[in-house]
């Protein structure tokens, strides 16, 4: 099991335009772009092993309707969201807290000058909206990560973890899922810290008394 502790250092800037009369919207669009200065600082902690990754981006940008930030139900909204952090920078599908605090902060922003373009009669606007993330997540260790798992030792240096690619040596003991699929002992633990199945097939993992999983997740964020 392991404790996750994350800390989000969030900038989020704005401009209003208005939409060309030319345009086939019928309502105001938001164009949403995640700055390419973002990034995220995984650290693993296992007793006194200290192991630590950059993740940076590319960047990316969505355009939707303003109409979904707006709405009571933007649960479609959440997810188109969370898998562009977790494709671009490898957020964690059970980190619901970033996704809620994007949706919620650009939305206050936009019901400011919704109410105030309804006021004045003002037309369809486009509003543009940028984001600059930097997070850092910890996962400390509570307990031997692994310990549920089967160690085999392989007999030749024909397969590779398909997690980092790298070989494994023969002689050497790797980590086997009960679907028989093998790896390195720290790539799957760190995967299944964060995905209950196994990465080739897919298969779910029965979560278990000593199954690697996020116990608790402390959240703390800081604005800029």
């Amino acid at each position: 099991m392991a404790i996750r502790i994350s800390y989000c250092s969030f900038a989020l800037g704005h401009e209003i335009k208005d939409l060309p009369i030319s345009s086939s919207s019928s309502s105001s669009l938001v164009r949403m772009t995640l700055l390419q200065s973002s990034i995220h600082h995984e650290i693993w902690k296992n007793d006194d092993d200290i192991d630590e990754r950059h993740i940076k981006t590319t960047g990316f940008t969505l355009e939707l309707q303003e109409q979904e930030f707006l709405d009571d139900d933007r649960s479609s909204l959440y997810r188109k969201i969370s898998h562009l952090l977790h494709s671009y920078l490898e957020i964690d599908y059970n980190y619901p807290d970033l996704v809620f605090k994007i949706v919620d902060t650009v939305r206050r922003v936009l019901q400011k000058n919704f109410d105030s373009s309804a006021s004045t009669g003002a037309g369809n606007n486009l509003w543009l909206i940028w984001l600059e993330l930097d997070i850092v997540t910890t996962y400390c260790f509570l307990d031997d990560p692994g310990t549920s798992l089967k160690q085999v030792m392989m007999n030749s240096n024909n397969e590779s973890c398909t997690i980092c690619l790298e070989d494994f040596p023969a002689g050497s003991y790797v980590t086997c899922m009960p679907c028989s699929h093998v790896f390195h002992r720290s790539c799957i633990v760190r995967w299944l810290i964060k995905r209950p199945h196994c990465p080739v097939c897919r298969q779910l993992r029965p979560l278990t008394e000593h199954s690697e999983r996020v116990m608790t997740h402390e959240c703390h964020w800081i604005y800029r």
